[in-house]
């Protein structure tokens, strides 16, 4: 198959692979054994439609070859999930005071008791900042961006991106799933504190490993970086 670079070059390559979503815990991880088997569920009862984890090739080049003002979001994505690893603790914690909401799923989550103060685990945000909840994340449909940008690697690279763009497509949705076991760690069977701690702390090791894949694809594609994310108030 012949594809056009950005200077209007012919270069023959093989056809876009499909990114395949692999569900799989790393054997060096503390995982509390009763959520193995509700990871697993989850795995195999997700579909395409449902986590966006099959992308087909030519779904996704529908678009055609991105904008330097689409591949941004690639850095404004990475911005974010940086920020979210510097404030871990506070952005996977909601706490409830005079002056904070908290809503009816959040409720739901795991109780943490930080002081005098009554707090819950929130680890759903990190299916926020990794663009599975919102079509406003700048991570949303990310891999679908990798896979149109193909075009614009250098041929020296392409293998490595293709690789970057399967890995990161993997490791992002073991983060959301991760996230979302942890958000029920306490309501399960045998469930409790410490149970969550650890789950939280297995998603944050599937999030570093998100970010540098994440880093890596930006870095081929020589996508300029975005500054730092500085949140909404939440005031």
């Amino acid at each position: 198959m012949v594809v056009l670079n950005s200077l209007g070059a012919g270069t023959r390559r093989a056809p876009p692979r499909t990114t395949n979503v692999a569900c799989a815990l790393n054997g060096d991880r503390l995982v509390p054994p009763s959520f193995v088997a509700a990871i697993a569920a989850l795995c195999v009862a997700a579909s395409p439609l449902q986590t966006g984890g099959l992308v087909a090739p030519a779904l996704a080049a529908t678009g055609g070859v991105p904008t330097p003002q689409e591949l941004g979001k690639l850095s404004e994505g990475l911005a974010q999930v940086d920020y979210l690893l510097d404030h871990w603790v506070e952005e996977t914690s909601i706490c409830k005071g005079p002056d904070t909401e908290v809503s009816d799923l959040q409720l739901k989550q795991v109780m943490r008791t930080e002081g005098n103060q009554g707090c819950k685990a929130d680890p759903l945000v990190v299916q926020q900042y990794l663009g599975f909840r919102s079509m406003k994340s700048p991570l949303f449909n990310a891999a679908k961006l990798m896979l149109r940008a193909e075009p614009l690697v250098a041929d020296s690279k392409y293998d490595a991106y293709t690789a970057a763009v399967d890995e990161w497509t993997t490791k992002a949705q073991m983060s959301s799933t991760m996230a979302y076991t942890s958000s029920w760690g306490e309501a399960n069977p045998n469930g409790g504190q410490e149970n969550v701690e650890a789950l939280l702390e297995s998603t944050k090791i599937d999030v570093k490993q998100s970010r540098a894949l994440l880093k890596r694809v930006i870095d081929i594609l020589e996508v300029p970086p975005a500054p730092p994310f500085t949140p909404p108030s939440k005031s």
